[in-house]
This record gives structure tokens, sequence and C-alpha cells, in this order.
């Protein structure tokens, strides 16, 4: 940890998994938590994305670079593999108590 760096608490939530919480400091990577994710959930890194807000955090970038401070959430998500040529239909899932979906047209 970086000298007088302040500690955080990083929430991650997912709808399959119970909510992780790891400590970091402002200078680690986005990467590392993942990492995190994966020791609990053996989910690869590479098939994770972690949002903050609508917002892709990028593996390779601080948490500081994003503004997150004490306590904040980050939404793991999964990529979506695609099997074979067959159509695969999207939605989009708004968060909140109603999740409306809506058909994405790709």
């Amino acid at each position: 940890m970086a000298p007088n760096a302040s500690c955080l608490s990083v929430h991650v939530h997912s709808k399959k998994w119970d909510l992780m919480t790891f400590d970091a400091n402002p200078y680690d990577s986005v990467k590392k938590i993942s990492e995190h994710v994966r020791s609990k959930t053996k989910v690869p890194v590479q098939d994770q994305v972690l949002l903050l807000g609508s917002k892709i955090l990028e593996p390779q970038r601080r948490l500081s670079s994003y503004g997150i401070d004490k306590e904040e959430t980050i939404h793991l998500t999964l990529k979506v593999v695609k099997p074979n040529d067959e159509e695969l239909p999207l939605y989009l899932v708004e968060s909140g108590d109603e999740g409306q979906r809506h058909l994405l047209q790709v």
C-alpha cells in the first residue's frame, strides 16, 4: 500500500453471488479487484466486466482514476459468449425494482 494511502472498502455486487467486500487503496488497479473477484467466484478475470454506474472499468487503470473512494459499490457482470452463429437476443435490463428489459438490435 502506498504511504498515507487511505484504505477503501470496495463492494462488488452481482445478482448471482452475495455482496463481496474487498479492502483496497486508491492506487490499486481495477485488475486487482478482478483478481479478488476471481478468488471468490472462480470466474476468470478476462470474463468479468466491472461497472461503476454505466462506465466499464478498464483493468489497467487505478481506482482513483475513476474517483472511487470509501464504500464504493462496483457491479459485476459476465461477458457474453456466443457459442455459434445463431442469432443471440441481447437485452438491456434496467437496474431497480422493476427491471424492465429492452431488446437490443445489434
